[in-house]
């Protein structure tokens, strides 16, 4: 299943947020109660890599080797 993200802005109800937890979908919600100018903020928030990209992205990493002497 995709990672779903919620960004509350202004007058919101929480249905979407019900439906989609009582499918067991992966939801983060975050209320947005910044001005125009923290909107450019958001855009780190909603292009992060989800979970499962950052776990193969750390299992990638090569270990250190220590030198023996």
């Amino acid at each position: 299943m995709p990672n779903v993200v919620i960004v509350r802005v202004g007058g919101y109800c929480n249905w979407l947020e019900n439906q989609l937890k009582a499918q067991q979908a992966p939801v983060e919600t975050f209320t947005f109660a910044g001005d125009y100018y923290s909107l450019p903020n958001l855009v780190p928030l909603l292009t992060r890599p989800s979970r499962l990209d950052l776990l193969l992205e750390i299992l990638d990493t090569p270990l250190p080797v220590r030198k023996d002497k």
